[in-house]
């Protein structure tokens, strides 16, 4: 099973043209339903993150707090890229309302 990967990339550059695709296109998938993206948000929230799909998520506004299952925490925010590999398990704490834009692949 994959571990999950926390990449730091901050780049407001890349938060503005995603955010400006996602409401062009507010939720788009693949013919095949394999591939869909999107815009989310949310307001401060915590639970558990164990998605049964690979996700690639750039966060556009508010700050997270992922904690993996061996206690390390990963502090995201605004720019940050996000790499979330199917069966990854952690827990997910939104310190403040989030925006982000998510690539979803299911195998």
């Amino acid at each position: 099973m994959l571990r999950f990967t926390m990449v730091f990339v901050r780049c407001a550059f890349l938060a503005a043209v995603l955010t400006a695709v996602a409401i062009s296109l507010p939720g788009s998938r693949s013919g095949d339903a394999a591939f869909s993206f999107g815009l989310w948000r949310r307001v401060p929230e915590s639970g558990p993150m164990a998605p049964p799909y690979h996700e690639i998520a750039v966060i556009i506004e508010g700050e997270v707090e992922v904690t993996e299952e061996d206690g390390t925490v990963h502090h995201i925010g605004a720019g940050d890229v996000l790499i979330t590999p199917r069966g990854s398990k952690a827990t997910w704490k939104a310190l403040s309302a989030v925006k982000k834009f998510w690539a979803v692949y299911k195998e």
